[in-house]
């Protein structure tokens, strides 16, 4: 569910015609989903959500791939996740910027999130998205960020057998490279917060 101010918008119901923003990129970078013989395989609700989105994700292996990349972004990089081909997407609402995953934390149950750092092509400051347990995802937010419905709309969701997750970002100036963002403490907290339920 997109957020404006204070309070969440209406729930989008197809991922694919999502406006470019912080949502979007969340859904699309803060996931465990890696590549098997150019197969995704992960966690059975992170390859829905991906899969959701139509974007693919892009291993960074190869010396000449190595260096397509920090031309693009400027910086080394995990993974590029790219968006679905033009014509696969709606024609208000067209991707064309890919998005280079510096690192991930990976989820720990005993913390209840996961989290990753990313960096879109160009000069851009990196930003950080989070995703995991509602809760715990709004206590690591400013609270004014945290729409004053949360808590409602959480129970809604859940008390309709709904699995929800909390997601997150923070932009981060400070961090432009690779090498930077492996200096970055996993217990970042992050800005604004949106609720997810399953797609």
């Amino acid at each position: 569910m997109p957020r404006e101010d204070s309070s969440f918008l209406p729930i989008v119901h197809e991922v694919r015609c999502m406006s470019n923003g912080p949502l979007l990129r969340c859904l699309v970078t803060c996931h465990t989903v890696s590549l098997l013989r150019d197969q995704p395989v992960g966690d059975p609700m992170d390859l829905k959500m991906l899969e959701s989105t139509g974007w693919t994700q892009e291993t960074v292996e190869g010396v000449e791939v190595e260096a397509q990349v920090v031309r693009l972004f400027g910086s080394k990089a995990l993974v590029v996740m790219k968006p679905p081909p033009l014509e696969d997407q709606p024609s208000d609402a067209q991707h064309t910027v890919p998005i280079a995953v510096l690192r991930r934390f990976p989820f720990a149950s005993s913390l209840q999130r996961m989290s990753v750092l990313v960096k879109l092509p160009g000069g851009t400051p990196s930003e950080a998205y989070m995703k995991g347990a509602p809760e715990m995802v709004a206590s690591r937010c400013k609270q004014e960020s945290v729409p004053g419905d949360f808590s409602e709309m959480l129970r809604h969701y859940t008390s309709d057998g709904f699995r929800v997750l909390g997601l997150s970002y923070k932009p981060l100036a400070a961090v432009r490279t690779f090498e930077e963002a492996q200096e970055v403490p996993r217990c970042l907290g992050c800005g604004t917060s949106s609720l997810l339920p399953p797609p």
